[in-house]
């Protein structure tokens, strides 16, 4: 599977398109709509899922126009609905001028989805947003904004809650394989390295 990454310029939010054969999946299509709508067409990809590791804003801006114009099915957890269903919460504005997301269909942990030959398993990890979660393609992790290179999300916004960020820590220091991470923000690391250097793993 090949992953293609986008960063917006705003908020430095990385986006992830993963493709299999003629397919494509895109993770946290948070800005770039337009460089990711013609990377998608030039290259003639079938968009079938897009998936979401939490539902603020700056990882749903672009989601919408993408729905519209592919027709993906939307992917999230199902703690995440009202966030993503409420401007407020997602902090995409007030009102009309924010961003409402309705999925296609909600997961919870243990849940798993097809691409193409690829198994997409589900984490729930609640702390930076109830919803938060993370996706496991192979040896690969998407992680959202619990976890970074260095330091994990932050748990003082909407639906967040500082306990339940201990135990989802808990969840990652529990796991025995080195995948490979891909935040939501900054470079990529692998959770052995995030366990031996990163001080929240502690």
């Amino acid at each position: 599977m090949e992953i293609k990454i986008f960063t917006t310029y705003s908020m430095g939010e990385n986006i992830y398109v993963l493709i299999e054969k003629d397919h494509a999946a895109i993770v946290d299509p948070g800005g770039n709509y337009e460089e990711i709508s013609s990377f998608l067409k030039d290259n003639h990809y079938v968009l079938d899922y897009i998936l979401l590791t939490h539902g603020h804003a700056d990882h749903i801006g672009a989601l919408n126009p993408l729905k519209e114009e592919f027709g993906a099915e939307v992917i999230a957890h199902i703690e995440e609905k009202e966030l993503l269903e409420t401007p407020e919460m997602n902090l995409s504005g007030r009102g009309a001028s924010g961003i409402k997301v309705y999925p296609d269909r909600f997961v919870s942990e243990g849940d798993e989805l097809e691409f193409q030959e690829n198994k997409i398993h589900f984490i729930h990890t609640p702390g930076h947003t109830a919803g938060s979660m993370l996706i496991l393609i192979g040896d690969k992790m998407f992680s959202g904004d619990m976890l970074f290179k260095g330091t994990v999300g932050r748990s003082d916004l909407p639906t967040s809650d500082p306990s339940a960020m201990e135990e989802s820590i808990q969840k990652l220091l529990d796991m025995d394989f080195d995948y490979k991470v891909f935040p939501g923000h900054g470079e990529a690391t692998t959770l052995m390295h995030e366990k031996k250097y990163n001080a929240y793993l502690k």
